[in-house]
């Protein structure tokens, strides 16, 4: 154990010239000469002390700004420093030397003297400015500034004398050892894998402990274990068996307090040597020395006294130049301390790994952290470069590898690499690795390498589940089949929007940034904006159906819900977006159905009650007309009998137009009764007779025939019309009635040809599109014209029954809707009209190529 530092004074043996001056009874020295050899030493001494002490030692510490007073926490039972007396009052060194600090400061010390763990947790919480009798160690450097040792202190391991074979911290493994708590043994005893340790408030307590049997192994810090060991006559029952560690007393302040950790360490050094010793002598008590010691040490004292007279103007002079040496000296190494602290601190607050790497002889030093990131213990990996390479991944090493020798050629400033490293139980971990070349030779080669090593194994699992995270949703939306978009709504940016809603919306593909609200052509016309107004201010959802454009003019729905979305940093319009088009002609057609089915039966029930006097009537006329001509007997004989020549009659007839007028009501008769004839067709559903036939071959016909049909009548000039036909080869029969499919082609030729028939008509050549092929288990047939096309509004009702575009009295307007009749309800089909404006118009047709039961024969 050292004693408290400067409690006794070093001072250097006399020379033997001086000792035998004071000694030797027989020399032949006159009082004369033994009173100057008396003075000589005095000033020897004198000069000796004076030459020892500094202007910062001899002077008491001061600072611009001094409290009033310091709390000082303390452990309590640490005899001699310090422990209680019979009556609790705190005695011992460290309060004495407490209250001289306060006399040498003027700063009052209230000392708090306690148990050790509850002193460190008051000074934890700020509960005191200084805590004394503290051991260093890394963790407590992170919190606390300390002084510089003051005093070396043994922290041996007892036993009892029952219990043999203690040799060393590893022979404590299966004994429960008993420990003082927030003792700095416990870290210890830990890292070595002590796990069982009973923690007692205070030394006294576990001595005494000890001495009812609960423990038999224990640690103590070896003065207040010589003590208390003693005081409970307990010296003869336990053993000393080995040193656990050495420790030394400091003081500490708080992290940053360098004006407190001054303030300290000057009071203390305001002691006067004979300050220290009377503490020293008072509670560390005197050693028993021979009085021939003191002569010896006068005679050193005489030998100092000439070495320092002979060097004295020597070492003044020496002395100012080494003290201007060592201030600076002093500073630098404060600096650097300083930044070894800080770097130390960085260092383990990151928990980062180093390594060092002697490019010379290929040593690395890898230090426990780094090893530990791995799961290695410190002597499991070796100090090699291959100690590295060989747990790097495969699938890295090679840019690693190249990392560093771009580093090492000067061509990267510094290395920084991610990779995966193998760990001790066969995983990997990722490993951010930073480093730099910190010294070269004069030629450039490198000669070490400083570096870290960052697990960022956490980091690289969070990104890979963002990214599995990102990917999913963008999987989403990729293949979603709705339309979604998301829109800031101060500005109308769009924030979001999928590949489908620009296909639904007609949008352009691809777009960066996507269009925005008011960019939407399908919204230009719908209230979308004062929907999305109603949306934001909390209604909804809304849903609106919009007509967007399509490729070819070909007509589409779509429905847009609009809705409001609430986030952390505001609120967004989410719209999704629905292709209802087959939805919405389904709509159409099951309406068409309706129509169709109430007129059908409205038709039969007409025809049979017109067509009956219609016929008569029709008889009639032609009867009247035959009369009128006059041609038989029976006329003839008539006239005479009336008074008058047949030829007066006929002439007083034709004078009146009277044949005209029954020609015309004939001719309107006849269109009457083909109406009926319609009607009737129109009213029929059957399914029967159908068979497997070519459609090309029944498009050929109705071709044929309509051809021949205006070349007959005269209503269109059928030869101008260009006519393309695009059939899909290998076609399979479909089952149909051939005549019922051939009269539908026919009627939309029909029209298609009309429609091409103007003589004003300045466009491209008049051209008809007739197609054939397969679509999904169902024939399609497409006759397409580029004449004027329909307006919405036409197109919508193109199947309704008497519904015409044609001037009165050129068309009934049942002709596409038996086309409808025929091909929906006799062939279970379907049959659309695309207009795109100015494009012509397109009609589709969809048979099925079996034949459905509820029209089979």
């Amino acid at each position: 154990m050292r004693r408290f530092p400067g409690f006794g004074l070093n001072i250097a043996g006399f020379s033997p010239i001086m000792y035998s001056m004071l000694t030797n009874r027989h020399a032949l020295v006159t009082p004369k000469r033994r009173a100057l050899a008396a003075w000589t030493v005095f000033l020897a001494v004198l000069l000796a002390l004076l030459a020892s002490l500094t202007p910062d030692a001899a002077a008491p510490a001061r600072a611009s700004h001094r409290p009033a007073s310091i709390t000082v926490v303390i452990d309590d039972n640490y005899p001699p420093y310090i422990f209680r007396a019979e009556d609790g009052r705190i005695q011992g060194l460290l309060p004495d030397a407490w209250e001289l600090w306060s006399q040498k400061t003027g700063v009052k010390a209230e000392v708090i003297a306690t148990d050790w763990d509850k002193a460190q947790q008051i000074m934890r919480q700020g509960g005191a400015d200084v805590i004394d009798t503290i051991f260093y160690n890394d963790q407590r450097a992170k919190l606390y500034d300390f002084t510089k040792p003051y005093a070396t202190l043994e922290v041996p391991v007892f036993h009892h004398e029952s219990v043999s074979g203690i040799t060393g911290v590893e022979s404590l493994k299966g004994f429960e050892v008993g420990a003082k708590a927030g003792d700095a043994s416990l870290a210890i005893l830990a890292r070595a894998g002590i796990a069982a340790v009973r923690e007692y408030p205070s030394y006294e307590a576990l001595i005494l402990a000890a001495g009812r049997g609960e423990v038999k192994v224990f640690t103590v810090d070896k003065p207040p274990a010589l003590y208390y060991l003693a005081k409970y006559n307990l010296s003869g029952q336990f053993r000393y068996a080995f040193t656990l560690y050495t420790g030394e007393f400091h003081r500490a302040v708080h992290k940053g307090r360098d004006d407190l950790l001054a303030l300290v360490e000057g009071g203390f050094a305001a002691f006067t040597p004979q300050e220290r010793e009377a503490l020293d002598r008072k509670w560390l008590g005197t050693p028993l020395t021979d009085p021939r010691m003191w002569r010896m040490a006068a005679i050193a004292l005489g030998v100092a006294a000439a070495l320092v007279l002979a060097l004295a103007c020597f070492n003044l002079a020496l002395r100012r130049r080494v003290r201007a040496k060592t201030a600076e000296l002093a500073r630098l190494v404060e600096e650097l301390a300083r930044s070894e602290e800080r770097w130390q601190f960085a260092l383990e607050g990151s928990d980062d790994g180093v390594w060092d790497w002697n490019v010379i002889n290929d040593k690395v030093y890898f230090s426990s952290r780094w090893k530990s990131q791995l799961g290695y213990a410190d002597h499991e990996v070796g100090d090699s470069f291959d100690d590295w390479r060989t747990r790097v991944h495969r699938d890295d090493l090679d840019l690693a590898l190249e990392h560093v020798r771009e580093h090492m050629e000067g061509k990267r400033p510094v290395i920084s690499m991610e990779l995966r490293m193998a760990c001790r139980d066969g995983s990997y971990r990722w490993i951010l690795s930073r480093g730099k070349v910190m010294a070269r030779t004069p030629e450039g080669k490198p000669l070490r390498v400083l570096g870290t090593h960052a697990d960022i194994t956490a980091r690289k699992q969070a990104e890979e589940a963002l990214r599995k995270a990102l990917a999913f949703n963008e999987a989403i939306l990729e293949h979603s089949p709705v339309g979604i978009q998301v829109f800031e709504p101060d500005t109308g940016a769009c924030v979001l929007s999928n590949r489908r809603a620009a296909q639904i919306l007609g949008l352009p593909p691809g777009c960066t940034p996507p269009p925005g609200f008011g960019q939407v052509g399908a919204w230009d016309k719908e209230d979308a904006r004062a929907l999305a107004e109603r949306v934001m201010a909390g209604e909804g959802p809304l849903s609106l159906d919009v007509r967007p454009p399509r490729p070819g003019g070909r007509p589409a729905v779509a429905s847009c819900t609009f809705a409001r979305v609430g986030l952390a940093d505001g609120a967004f319009l989410l719209v999704i977006t629905a292709d209802v088009t087959e939805r919405a002609r389904m709509q159409e057609m099951m309406i068409q159905s309706e129509k169709m089915l109430s007129v059908g039966g409205l038709a039969a029930g007409m025809a049979h009650e017109i067509n009956n006097p219609l016929a008569s009537m029709l008889q009639s006329i032609q009867v009247v007309l035959r009369r009128m001509e006059g041609r038989g007997q029976a006329d003839e004989q008539a006239a005479r009998q009336a008074g008058c020549t047949l030829g007066s009659v006929r002439g007083y007839l034709e004078a009146r137009e009277i044949p005209l007028l029954l020609r015309g009501a004939r001719e309107a008769g006849a269109r009457a009764s083909a109406i009926v004839a319609d009607m009737l067709d129109f009213a029929r559903r059957s399914g029967a007779g159908k068979e497997p036939v070519s459609l090309a071959d029944i498009l050929d016909r109705a071709l044929a025939h309509c051809a021949a049909e205006c070349g007959q009548t005269g209503r269109c000039d059928f030869a101008r019309i260009e006519i393309l036909r695009q059939y899909e080869p290998g076609m399979p029969p479909v089952p149909c009635v051939a005549g019922q499919i051939e009269q539908v082609a026919v009627n939309v030729l029909r029209n298609a040809a009309q429609a091409l028939n103007d003589p004003n008509r300045t466009q491209e050549p008049a051209r008809i599109v007739v197609s054939v092929c397969s679509e999904g288990g169902m024939a399609r047939i497409e006759i397409q014209d580029n004449g004027p096309g329909m307006d919405e509004l036409q197109r919508r009702k193109a199947f309704d029954p008497f519904f015409s575009t044609k001037a009165p009295g050129k068309g009934t307007g049942l002709g596409l809707a038996v086309c409808y009749f025929i091909v929906t309800a006799n062939h279970s089909g379907s049959i659309e009209v695309e207009s795109p404006p100015g494009g012509g118009a397109r009609f589709v047709i969809r048979l099925p190529f079996s034949i459905s039961r509820e029209h089979s024969p």
